[in-house]
Protein backbone atom coordinates (compact mmCIF):
# COMPACT_ATOMS: atom_id res chain seq x y z
CA UNK A 1 0.00 0.00 0.00
CA UNK A 2 0.67 3.77 -0.81
CA UNK A 3 1.32 4.91 2.77
CA UNK A 4 1.66 8.46 1.08
CA UNK A 5 -1.62 7.91 -0.57
CA UNK A 6 -3.46 6.86 3.01
CA UNK A 7 -2.41 9.94 4.58
CA UNK A 8 -3.52 12.39 1.85
CA UNK A 9 -6.67 10.58 0.44
CA UNK A 10 -10.26 11.93 1.97
CA UNK A 11 -11.47 10.04 4.99
CA UNK A 12 -14.27 7.86 4.70
CA UNK A 13 -16.55 9.56 7.04
CA UNK A 14 -15.95 13.00 9.12
CA UNK A 15 -18.94 13.45 12.25
CA UNK A 16 -20.30 16.64 11.15
CA UNK A 17 -20.63 17.37 15.03
CA UNK A 18 -18.00 16.10 16.98
CA UNK A 19 -15.62 15.90 13.60
CA UNK A 20 -14.91 12.32 14.70
CA UNK A 21 -13.21 10.64 11.55
CA UNK A 22 -13.23 7.13 9.99
CA UNK A 23 -10.73 6.62 7.84
CA UNK A 24 -12.34 3.87 6.08
CA UNK A 25 -15.71 1.96 5.49
CA UNK A 26 -14.15 -1.19 7.35
CA UNK A 27 -13.47 1.35 10.29
CA UNK A 28 -16.56 3.18 10.07
CA UNK A 29 -18.77 0.10 10.05
CA UNK A 30 -16.77 -1.57 13.05
CA UNK A 31 -17.19 1.47 15.18
CA UNK A 32 -19.62 0.05 17.83
CA UNK A 33 -20.30 4.00 18.71
CA UNK A 34 -21.70 3.78 14.69
CA UNK A 35 -25.80 2.88 14.79
CA UNK A 36 -27.51 1.60 11.48
CA UNK A 37 -30.54 3.35 11.99
CA UNK A 38 -32.00 2.71 8.68
CA UNK A 39 -32.17 3.61 4.37
CA UNK A 40 -33.59 6.29 2.53
CA UNK A 41 -34.45 5.69 -0.85
CA UNK A 42 -33.92 7.98 -3.92
CA UNK A 43 -36.36 6.74 -6.78
CA UNK A 44 -34.66 8.86 -9.37
CA UNK A 45 -30.99 7.85 -9.20
CA UNK A 46 -30.69 5.26 -6.93
CA UNK A 47 -26.65 6.10 -6.44
CA UNK A 48 -28.06 9.14 -4.12
CA UNK A 49 -30.15 7.16 -1.70
CA UNK A 50 -28.66 7.18 1.71
CA UNK A 51 -28.11 5.28 4.66
CA UNK A 52 -28.93 6.41 8.11
CA UNK A 53 -26.30 6.12 11.31
CA UNK A 54 -26.29 7.34 14.50
CA UNK A 55 -22.80 8.28 16.40
CA UNK A 56 -23.77 7.49 19.40
CA UNK A 57 -20.55 8.49 21.01
CA UNK A 58 -20.99 10.24 24.59
CA UNK A 59 -20.39 13.55 23.63
CA UNK A 60 -22.01 13.42 20.24
CA UNK A 61 -25.90 11.40 19.32
CA UNK A 62 -25.89 12.99 15.75
CA UNK A 63 -27.19 11.32 12.85
CA UNK A 64 -25.14 10.49 9.58
CA UNK A 65 -25.87 10.58 6.71
CA UNK A 66 -23.69 8.24 3.50
CA UNK A 67 -24.59 7.71 -0.16
CA UNK A 68 -25.78 3.93 -0.90
CA UNK A 69 -22.88 3.89 -3.71
CA UNK A 70 -20.24 4.54 -1.11
CA UNK A 71 -21.27 0.59 -0.17
CA UNK A 72 -22.51 -0.92 -3.36
CA UNK A 73 -19.18 -3.19 -3.93
CA UNK A 74 -20.69 -5.41 -1.38
CA UNK A 75 -22.90 -6.81 -3.40
CA UNK A 76 -21.74 -8.99 -6.39
CA UNK A 77 -24.93 -10.93 -7.57
CA UNK A 78 -27.74 -9.91 -10.03
CA UNK A 79 -28.81 -6.24 -10.38
CA UNK A 80 -31.94 -5.41 -12.03
CA UNK A 81 -32.06 -2.34 -14.39
CA UNK A 82 -36.12 -2.01 -14.31
CA UNK A 83 -37.59 0.23 -11.50
CA UNK A 84 -41.09 -1.57 -9.95
CA UNK A 85 -41.40 1.13 -7.43
CA UNK A 86 -44.80 2.41 -7.77
CA UNK A 87 -46.13 -0.62 -9.71
CA UNK A 88 -48.51 -3.09 -8.52
CA UNK A 89 -45.22 -5.92 -7.99
CA UNK A 90 -43.72 -3.81 -5.82
CA UNK A 91 -43.39 -4.66 -2.48
CA UNK A 92 -43.00 -1.50 -0.91
CA UNK A 93 -39.67 -2.58 1.21
CA UNK A 94 -37.88 0.32 0.58
CA UNK A 95 -40.39 2.36 2.02
CA UNK A 96 -39.70 0.71 5.12
CA UNK A 97 -36.51 2.23 6.47
CA UNK A 98 -35.77 -0.24 8.90
CA UNK A 99 -36.43 -3.26 7.16
CA UNK A 100 -33.81 -5.40 6.20
CA UNK A 101 -36.12 -8.41 5.03
CA UNK A 102 -35.03 -9.71 1.27
CA UNK A 103 -37.11 -7.94 -1.48
CA UNK A 104 -38.44 -10.43 -3.49
CA UNK A 105 -38.98 -8.03 -6.84
CA UNK A 106 -36.68 -8.05 -9.61
CA UNK A 107 -36.55 -4.17 -8.97
CA UNK A 108 -33.11 -2.08 -9.45
CA UNK A 109 -33.33 -1.18 -5.96
CA UNK A 110 -33.88 -4.63 -4.84
CA UNK A 111 -30.21 -5.30 -4.52
CA UNK A 112 -30.09 -2.33 -1.33
CA UNK A 113 -31.82 -4.62 0.72
CA UNK A 114 -28.49 -7.43 0.92
CA UNK A 115 -25.92 -4.46 0.87
CA UNK A 116 -27.93 -3.62 4.26
CA UNK A 117 -27.70 -7.11 5.68
CA UNK A 118 -24.09 -7.10 4.59
CA UNK A 119 -23.09 -4.08 6.70
CA UNK A 120 -25.25 -5.36 9.94
CA UNK A 121 -23.87 -8.30 9.23
CA UNK A 122 -19.98 -6.71 9.10
CA UNK A 123 -20.93 -4.98 12.07
CA UNK A 124 -21.90 -8.20 14.10
CA UNK A 125 -18.86 -9.95 12.98
CA UNK A 126 -16.64 -6.54 14.12
CA UNK A 127 -18.65 -6.48 17.42
CA UNK A 128 -17.41 -9.69 18.92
Amino acid sequence: MNVLKYFLSEPFKKCSMCGKIWKTRDEFISDPEVIYLGYSADFENIENGIFLFNHDAEDCKTTLATRVDSFFDLYSGERWVKRMYGTNECAGYCLDKKSTAACPVKCECAFIRDVINKINKAREISHY
